[in-house]
């Protein structure tokens, strides 16, 4: 099974650049959402397999989501290669592309890669419905076109989604980068090629 030193080499490898204090409580919270399936900090904070206390661990996580030097888009950049990286060029590697609606107007985008049964998330972004200056598509192609600009070179791509992407403007932009695609269309769609 994935040991608590597994997940620390490897945020250790993947953040060579970082202070180990900080690289130990990345591991620490990555362990906790391995273990224990949940992402909160007190569950993280529990499972530690550090020999520290409860609160002592609660309050080295909580320091470590303050750090304002590191976004989520710059652990998506480093994350996406390496992930990808792991499986081999000779067939598509698929992207799961999918919106979830977190509360009110929030919402989630994210990008995932299925792997044994689950889905591996390797990219997100949050949005607020009607408050940006972009309109949906808008945002869901900058956040495909930022996803597909850091796949390595020498793999295909597959993007998979469901119906809620399923449109013409999309196929377009997809087909313009020669990115592969299963979508889910509503069954009163027709599809048609250059033939008609």
């Amino acid at each position: 099974g994935l040991e608590y030193q597994d997940i620390l080499e490897w945020c250790s490898g993947v953040f060579p650049d970082v202070r180990v204090t900080r690289t130990r409580n990345l591991a620490m919270m990555v362990w906790g959402m391995v273990h224990t399936r949940h992402s909160t900090m007190a569950s993280a904070a529990r499972s530690a397999m550090n020999g520290r206390s409860y609160n002592t661990n609660r309050a080295r996580l909580k320091r470590f989501f303050s750090w304002k030097t590191v976004t989520l888009r710059q652990i998506c950049d480093r994350l996406i290669p390496l992930v990808i990286s792991r499986f081999p060029q000779t067939r598509p590697v698929s992207i799961i592309v999918d919106t979830t609606s977190i509360f009110w107007n929030l919402n989630c985008l994210t990008a995932a890669i299925p792997w044994r049964g689950r889905a591996l998330p390797i990219a997100a972004v949050l949005y607020w419905n009607r408050s940006s200056a972009l309109s949906q598509n808008q945002i869901e192609e900058r956040f495909m076109s930022w996803v597909l600009s850091q796949v390595p070179d020498g793999y295909q791509i597959c993007i998979v989604a469901d119906r809620g992407f399923g449109r013409t403007n999309l196929l377009e932009f997809l087909l313009a980068r020669r990115v592969w695609f299963v979508l889910r269309v509503k069954s009163k769609v027709k599809i048609t090629d250059h033939h008609g």
